[in-house]
């Protein structure tokens, strides 16, 4: 039997007594809302805890997954004694590289345009500028194993403008009037970027070691 023949019934046994059916029928569609309500009410309760359970299973998995992202950032004390060396290496042979630079091309201006001091300059420091860049591109080299290319990038950007300035100057230097009047700015230009990327890489290095945890 149906929900439509119950309704039938309950109709025809309503309308068969009359003016008593009628306060049956409003009676009987007061508690019946009344039921309905309290069912609503129930399901209500039930899909709030329903909810609330989600959102502590929910809250539970974000607690796993910071935890584990946490445990991630950990590296272990051989591992961090290997980075350490790695960018004291770079540091150290880029700022020694860093000086040579502004040594060999100075960071005034002015002294680009007097040929007997750029000469002077270019036979005092020539070979220092051609071991710093050797070196230099040593270190690079040996810490590629074991940097996050993050770190590694800036001073990949910094060895790559020290050699694109170098060729440059080897290009242009004259033994007799040191460095073409046309082609200072920008071997100074050259000089402002090479300072600009090292400041750069050594940002980027006091980030990531800050970021660095090493576990027990």
């Amino acid at each position: 039997m149906n929900w439509q023949t119950v309704l039938e019934i309950v109709a025809t046994a309503i309308a068969s007594v009359g003016g008593a059916g009628a306060i049956i029928w409003a009676l009987s569609s007061f508690f019946g809302k009344m039921w309905a309500n309290k069912i609503l009410e129930k399901q209500k309760t039930e899909y709030q805890k329903d909810i609330e359970e989600y959102k502590s299973a929910l809250s539970r998995e974000l607690e796993i997954v910071k935890a584990t992202n946490e445990r991630l950032t950990y590296i272990s004390k051989v591992q961090y004694d290997m980075e350490i060396s790695a960018i004291k290496d770079l540091t150290r042979e880029s700022h020694s590289l860093l000086l040579t630079c502004n040594t060999v091309v100075p960071v005034v201006k002015n002294l680009l345009k007097d040929s007997e001091e750029i000469i002077l300059r270019h036979n005092n420091y020539y070979d220092l500028y051609v071991k710093s860049i050797n070196r230099f591109m040593d270190a690079v080299g040996n810490s590629l194993a074991f940097l996050e290319d993050e770190v590694m990038e800036p001073y990949k950007k910094f060895i790559g403008e020290c050699r694109a300035q170098f060729d440059y100057y080897n290009e242009i230097f004259d033994p007799e009037i040191g460095f073409p009047a046309k082609s200072i700015n920008k071997l100074y230009k050259s000089g402002e970027t090479i300072e600009q990327i090292f400041d750069s890489a050594i940002e980027t290095t006091k980030k990531y070691l800050k970021s660095l945890k090493v576990a027990d």
